[in-house]
């Protein structure tokens, strides 16, 4: 019987090698992302891809930012600008006081 072992490759702290160099490459140092979602950035890098290439370059390009962790970076993002995990207000703590009070009681607290 063939035994399957799971393999997490990280890379200079990132979850993936495509994670750190899309970051390393096209997102670190534009404070003006910081905030964005996920989705957002994933968007963004994309028509940066689609602007600086094309034929199979461009489909190599795309097929590399599927590995991409979005989330990831979208997190990284909003730590090392301080923004609230809730609504992007500068904040030296995860979420911002508001938020923080919003959140202080769960959903059937609050009921």
């Amino acid at each position: 019987m063939t035994k399957f072992k799971t393999v997490i490759h990280q890379h200079n702290g990132w979850s993936n090698y495509a994670t750190w160099r899309v970051n390393l490459e096209l997102i670190d140092g534009n404070e003006h992302l910081a905030g964005w979602s996920s989705e957002e950035l994933a968007e963004w890098v994309s028509e940066i891809i689609d602007e600086q290439s094309e034929g199979i370059a461009k489909d190599y390009a795309h097929a590399f930012l599927n590995d991409v962790n979005w989330h990831e970076i979208a997190e990284h993002l909003r730590q090392e600008y301080g923004l609230c995990k809730n609504c992007n207000e500068p904040t030296t703590e995860e979420y911002c006081p508001e938020c923080s009070n919003e959140n202080k009681y769960s959903h059937y607290e609050k009921l």
